[in-house]
């Protein structure tokens, strides 16, 4: 493992082909979803087979309770007014969503139960019903961060962290008739002098689940980022986690991104070193040494990345001139990344891309940003970039 390590952090420098389609950027026109007086946080989006967009997040209610809302966009319709999920009566955030082949809606949050620990909650919503009741999960009682996918089955697969002195990853999978599996630590061999910054799921055709986890350990005497793999893939198993990157400007404030290709072809992709990487791992093969999507002078972060049609598609955030500017780009071939379109925004003040989901033939995205002139005002931006 030390050697595979060592190799990697040598070789990572090797660069990817990406052509660059020089033009003037674009105009992004963004349009305010949440559109509430106070700070809207932890956005998530997901799309289902309609064609209908829907975005959650956390904010506060009327009456200063903490709540998830969400609001829905039909095909070449409005979105409609932000209203939580379920009536509040103990804090909820940090919520993440996801959409099944029978389009029916699933999202879980923190919760913060009457004792005042953190929880997991579960709901979910069939097409034309209700919100289910809340289903409550966690271990320790500090329960943060989940996230979720849903495979092929209807079944939900959620990891999320929990505080135990460290902060490791945790995973649970609920199946389609609502049975819980007991949730076990999937982030293996940490101890309290390593922190999860942050993980990531997804799921493959055999409905297989595949996570990315960014901590970070003392290496001697310097603390070292590493980006590791981990995967029930072999017989429902969770292996040893693998160390995709080590390096110590991994960038933990934009999140890695994991995505499947038809059956276990896996592809990974972060921000470092002020620029955007990425690695794959083909069926029954060995994940290859990260390189570079693109160099620029501009300082990248935020990728984000989808499959299209077996097509990855991907945008991230640079700062030329220090205007946020999101990048559009797609693989045409393994290791040739072709630049697509720059785009600036229309509206208020935009600190860059937050999430990213697909329908039938745009990309849609969330962006973080604020109304000019209102400091205090975090406020949840959605744009869709037509698909090349």
């Amino acid at each position: 493992m030390v050697n595979r390590i060592i190799k990697l952090f040598l070789t990572i420098l090797i660069f990817a082909v990406c052509s660059k389609k020089e033009e003037e950027p674009q105009v992004l026109e963004v349009v305010n979803i949440s559109n509430t007086p106070g700070r809207s946080e932890h956005p998530a989006i997901a799309a289902d087979s309609r064609g209908y967009f829907y975005v959650v997040w956390d904010d506060q209610t009327p009456d200063g309770k903490t709540a998830v809302y969400i609001t829905q966009r039909p095909p070449g319709g409005n979105w409609t007014t932000p209203n939580y999920i379920i009536n509040p009566q103990r804090m909820m955030r940090q919520p993440d969503i996801a959409v099944d082949k029978e389009n029916t809606i699933h999202v879980v949050g923190q919760y913060t139960n009457p004792q005042g620990w953190f929880e997991i909650f579960y709901t979910k919503k069939p097409l034309g019903g209700d919100w289910s009741e809340l289903e409550i999960i966690g271990m320790y009682g500090m329960a943060c961060h989940p996230k979720i996918a849903v495979d092929n089955n209807g079944d939900v697969h959620i990891v999320w962290q929990e505080l135990v002195g460290y902060w490791p990853v945790i995973y649970a999978k609920r199946t389609k008739d609502g049975s819980w599996s007991s949730p076990i630590e999937i982030s293996k061999n940490m101890g309290e002098d390593n922190s999860v910054w942050e993980h990531r799921i997804a799921v493959d055709q055999s409905n297989d689940v595949h996570v990315i986890i960014t901590q970070d350990v003392n290496y001697g005497s310097y603390p070292v980022l590493l980006l590791e793999y981990t995967t029930n893939s072999q017989g429902g198993t969770w292996i040893e986690p693998i160390v995709l990157c080590r390096d110590s400007l991994l960038d933990i404030g934009s999140s890695a991104q994991i995505v499947t290709i038809d059956n276990q072809n896996i592809y990974v992709i972060w921000a470092m070193r002020g620029d955007i990487f990425y690695t794959y791992k083909l069926s029954n093969s060995q994940w290859q040494i990260p390189a570079r999507v693109c160099s620029t002078t501009a300082i990248s972060g935020g990728p984000h990345i989808v499959a299209i049609g077996g097509t990855l598609q991907l945008i991230w955030t640079e700062l030329p001139n220090m205007i946020p500017t999101i990048i559009y780009s797609k693989m045409e071939s393994k290791n040739n990344w072709k630049k697509l379109q720059e785009w600036i925004f229309n509206s208020g003040t935009i600190y860059g891309a937050a999430g990213i989901a697909v329908s039938s033939s745009t990309i849609g995205i969330i962006i973080y940003g604020r109304p000019e002139d209102e400091p205090d005002n975090d406020e949840i931006y959605f744009g869709e970039i037509p698909i090349n």
